[in-house]
Parts: structure tokens; sequence; C-alpha cells
């Protein structure tokens, strides 16, 4: 089963709520809720999921990742 995983800036009630409709969704951060969460940690939080897809702003951090996970 595919998950939506929503960075941390991406509204919950305009973003999380819709998506929640017709597909598992959730933030990011509530994988992992007691800890700030760092790239490379984000990295680690996808790869324990099935099938993740990461919604995010930032297109940095896309290319960073896609980056990393080539180098593997």
């Amino acid at each position: 089963m595919s998950q939506i995983l929503v960075d941390e800036h991406l509204s919950r009630t305009e973003v999380l709520a819709p998506l929640r409709t017709w597909i598992t969704a959730q933030k990011i951060e509530d994988l992992a809720p007691d800890e700030t969460l760092k790239d490379e940690r984000i990295l680690q939080l996808l790869r324990s999921q099935k099938q993740p897809t990461l919604v995010t702003l930032d297109a940095g951090f896309y290319h960073k990742m896609k980056r990393a996970l080539n180098s593997i």
C-alpha cells in the first residue's frame, strides 16, 4: 500500500485532511514525534516505510534526497 508523508511545512487541515479522504497520509514528524528531524533522519524514516511518497515544498530537499538515493 502506498503511503503519503507530508512535510512539516504543509498544513494539516489544508493538505493532510483532504489526502486522508482517499489514501493513508500522515505528517512526517508523526513517525518520530520526540525528535527534531534533520534531512538525514527524514531519509531514514522514508526508508523504514513501505512504498512512501513524501510531499514537500522544498525542491532543494528533493534534489539532496535524489542524490543520496542514487549513491546507494
